[in-house]
């Protein structure tokens, strides 16, 4: 590590707390470049406030809600439906354009949305961003009724009074999402409801080290959860399952479905033609269904348009889903087309945001309940009470930078920076994909 790295936080402190740039009098005159973002979750927030206060361009975001929910938080919602007051809040506004719809295709030029008053609406835009995400099944992902913040909170307190009033828990997926739920549950009410989770792998959260696992599920079991792994399901409903023998069938009063989440690619999916008339084949899908990019984070043939998030499948990622990983590649696409406008060498993902690193660090958080867990750092693992600690501090910076607030955005350039460092000299990521 050169003395150049550890010299970087200065001056990314003042960029990210300045947020509104210098430019030069001719830079000023240049008429602004649309961009489009489509997307206003992790990776698609950061990009907005890396592009919002420059003169050269006039930001859209467009998204199918009102608001934006600290997902890694969402599953307490369920037993403590009144802590996403903390959690859930307005998409930010300010020097930007926010829209409200669903985007149902985009060209190389314009992108087409369904308003909220269902009406089909075009906009053109010079540079596009698709940070559209992942969907899990509801309620983990709002359903077409809550893409408002009335109606997702109003939907939350339904779903809590319906564990409320459950004897029969049945969680079907046993990955960080089934695990936390269960886990949630079980904290809240105790013994008086019957939890049983089912997994097709012979251990929890499989994509995490051993260890993890093997706390997460002794957690479980001294609580009296019931697991049944190494099983795979042939079917299920909202008040039972059937195994893929087809010989056993189980009940239970709510059937939550934590499965593997869907990318949301489809409004990339279809043909887009050029400028000059040709069209091209349809975009490139990973076995995921998530957009395969460069390592520019550029979609295939496509020299305006840039992926990231959850949805995007770069040369060096795997396929553990991370807001953390999400937001550094929310920073590369904007910071890309800001490079592309002024015709400056693009930056490379992960290495020129992971100070030289050719793969990202595995940051993680599994919550126990509200009072213990396992906080995760590359090969390190801390479990017990600390990682619930620093799940709340994550969560309570998290929501604030997202917002925008000074605290949050100065807490986690800094975080960021110390967690590649520490990644590239101390704790080195494991070798392999995950």
């Amino acid at each position: 590590m050169s003395i150049d790295a550890y010299l970087l936080i200065p001056g990314i402190i003042i960029r990210y707390l300045s947020r509104v740039k210098s430019h030069s009098q001719l830079d000023r005159r240049r008429p602004p470049k649309t961009v489009v973002i489509v997307g206003g979750s992790f990776s698609g927030l950061v990009a907005l406030r890396e592009l919002q206060n420059n003169p050269l361009f006039r930001v859209i975001l467009i998204d199918q809600r009102d608001y934006f929910e600290y997902t890694p938080g969402i599953l307490r919602l369920l037993v403590e439906p009144e802590h996403a007051r903390k959690i859930c809040h307005p998409l930010p506004h300010g020097s930007h354009t926010v829209l409200q719809g669903k985007v149902t295709s985009t060209s190389n030029a314009t992108v087409t949305y369904v308003d909220s008053s269902k009406k089909n609406k075009t906009i053109k835009f010079d540079y596009l961003i698709l940070a559209t995400g992942t969907t899990y099944q509801y309620p983990v992902s709002a359903s077409h009724d809550e893409y408002t913040l009335h109606g997702r909170m109003a939907g939350w307190h339904v779903q809590a009074k319906k564990v409320e009033d459950a004897s029969s828990i049945l969680i079907l997926g046993g990955g960080a999402v089934g695990t936390e739920l269960a886990a949630e549950i079980v904290c809240h009410y105790g013994s008086t409801k019957s939890i049983t989770v089912v997994d097709a792998a012979d251990r929890l959260v499989p994509l995490f080290p051993k260890s993890v696992s093997d706390y997460a599920q002794q957690w479980l079991q001294s609580r009296g959860v019931h697991l049944k792994l190494g099983q795979k399901l042939q079917s299920w409903n909202n008040k039972s399952c059937t195994l893929e023998d087809g010989h056993q069938t189980l009940t239970a009063d709510i059937v939550f479905a934590c499965l593997t989440a869907k990318a949301n690619s489809n409004p990339m999916v279809a043909k887009m033609p050029f400028t000059n008339g040709t069209t091209v084949s349809p975009v490139k899908l990973d076995r995921s269904k998530r957009i395969i990019v460069d390592s520019f984070l550029r979609v295939e043939e496509r020299r305006n348009v840039f992926c990231c998030g959850d949805v995007a499948a770069p040369p060096t990622e795997g396929h553990l889903k991370q807001a953390f990983h999400a937001e550094v590649t929310g920073h590369v696409a904007a910071e890309n087309i800001m490079r592309l406008a002024n015709g400056r060498r693009f930056m490379r993902y992960p290495e020129d945001a992971a100070m030289g690193s050719h793969q990202m660090p595995l940051v993680y958080v599994l919550s126990l309940g509200k009072w213990d867990g396992v906080i995760g750092f590359n090969s390190l693992t801390v479990p017990g009470p600390v990682a619930a600690l620093m799940k709340w501090i994550i969560e309570f910076t998290k929501v604030r930078q997202m917002l925008n607030r000074p605290v949050g955005l100065l807490v986690w350039v800094i975080g960021d920076w110390a967690c590649f460092l520490l990644s590239s000299t101390i704790v080195k990521p494991l070798h392999k994909k995950v």
